[in-house]
């Protein structure tokens, strides 16, 4: 699901070429959000930069506390510390104990919905296994991720 605050294009941003695809013009960042299984994301492609990038980040859920359930925080923290090897993927422990996920993928130009909707495919299937686990482990953060 996408959210509506960062669509559609306005109209002075899109160029269409002959073949009748569309790519974005004069756009520095594209932003769009969106849920899966449960966890929110936020996802933005930067191209104020060498190779346009897509950035993902979410919010997973809570690690909980050792007085709230000592073996499902062993466990939580086992899964994270075996996706430290995860291709730009990371999971990662914020200062107030929510469990945080960010993707860094490159994207194909021209930057088309396409591009940016298979970059953001590729970013989540790496994520899959891991989010997959930590669902049956967290209640998923309702909180928007901060990027």
């Amino acid at each position: 699901m996408i959210d509506l605050e960062s669509a559609p294009l306005e109209l002075h941003r899109v160029h269409v070429r002959p073949d009748g695809t569309v790519e974005a013009r004069n756009v520095q960042r594209l932003k769009f959000r969106f849920q899966h299984h449960g966890f929110y994301f936020k996802g933005r492609i930067k191209t104020d930069v060498a190779e346009p990038l897509l950035e993902l980040a979410g919010g997973t859920g809570m690690l909980p506390f050792t007085a709230q359930d000592t073996n499902r925080r062993k466990e939580i923290v086992e899964i994270i510390k075996s996706s430290r090897s995860l291709p730009n993927v990371k999971f990662v422990f914020r200062f107030d104990n929510r469990i945080f996920t960010k993707g860094i993928m490159p994207i194909k130009k021209p930057i088309t919905a396409t591009h940016m909707m298979a970059a953001t495919v590729e970013t989540i299937l790496i994520m899959e296994p891991y989010l997959q686990l930590l669902s049956g482990y967290l209640i998923p953060d309702q909180s928007k991720p901060v990027h």
